[in-house]
């Protein structure tokens, strides 16, 4: 029997050729998707000084939604740096992975678009000033591991409506949207409404809890609260009238400073008890608008 050999026509050729390059471009496709980082364009990374984790520190891009990589170069990524993402006009949401264990100052400061911090079980500080003026804030969410958030890390994020802490978490609490640390009986953060509960659970006012709250029109300090701590309410530029009961002993430095509307301090004993009050530096002429609330011979 004779073989009989043919050429191929130019079809049948290409058609092979397309059989074996098809599965090599789609192979090439699949690993390219599974290789492909997993968090958004823009993030850029340095180093640690323990060569063995990252920290963010400058997103350069314009998205609305960024999601920032547990892992970078096999490497986690530990913190989100300062001024990371500063005044940036875009962003609405971050998701912030477990392995970021510190948001250092500044980091989100002036992101008015900001709507929401949810934090995942894993982050343990919030450094000072790390969310200021992001005053478009409603929701905070803060997971069992955090134990530290420096003096205003929310400084003039007044619109916060809701504050929630996981409870797990054995140093802080939250109670009538506000933020409590739980031992020292301190408020850290009040928000919108915020409603101070009366059993005894907080003491405090602590250091710049209200600061830059415009909102406030009206500042009521209940019964329980026994100090007001420095710039507790400093810059609430809106409020009128403030109420300060006579279980208060001490008010600390730049506790009301630039509170500049304010005509009427409303003090709830004598001018005696007055006298006892421990008052700093830098607050307003408390005796040009103070008035009392029982006559000075007369004592609860």
């Amino acid at each position: 029997m004779r073989a009989i050999f043919r050429s191929r026509t130019f079809g049948e050729r290409l058609g092979i050729i397309l059989m074996l390059i098809i599965p090599l471009i789609a192979i090439g496709v699949l690993l390219f998707f599974m290789l492909k980082p997993n968090y958004t364009d823009g993030l850029n990374f340095e180093l640690n000084k323990d060569k063995a984790s990252y920290t963010l520190v400058k997103y350069d891009g314009e998205d609305e939604v960024v999601e920032i990589p547990e892992k970078y170069n096999g490497k986690p990524v530990t913190a989100i740096g300062e001024r990371a993402f500063a005044y940036n006009n875009q962003l609405e949401t971050v998701r912030i992975p477990a392995s970021v264990k510190t948001i250092e100052s500044y980091a989100f400061e002036g992101c008015t678009k900001l709507l929401d911090v949810n934090l995942k079980s894993g982050t343990t500080t919030i450094e000072k000033y790390a969310f200021r003026a992001c005053n478009y804030i409603t929701y905070l969410y803060l997971p069992d591991t955090l134990t530290e958030i420096e003096p205003y890390a929310f400084y003039g994020c007044y619109r916060i409506a809701h504050i929630e802490v996981d409870e797990g978490n054995e140093k802080y609490h939250s109670v009538g949207n506000c933020l409590v640390e739980t031992d020292s009986k301190t408020l850290v953060l009040g928000g919108w409404q915020s409603v101070v509960p009366l059993d005894g659970s907080v003491t405090k006012i602590g250091k710049g809890a209200f600061a830059a709250n415009v909102m406030l029109g009206t500042i009521v300090i209940p019964e329980c609260i026994t100090e007001i701590g420095e710039s507790a309410f400093q810059d609430c530029a809106s409020a009128t009238t403030i109420t300060i009961p006579d279980s208060v002993e001490k008010i600390d430095d730049f506790a009301f400073y630039g509170c500049l509307s304010v005509s009427s301090v409303i003090y709830q004993g004598t001018s005696d008890q007055w006298d006892k009050i421990e008052i700093g530096a830098r607050n307003i002429n408390f005796e040009g608008v103070i008035r009392y609330f029982q006559p000075e011979d007369e004592e609860k």
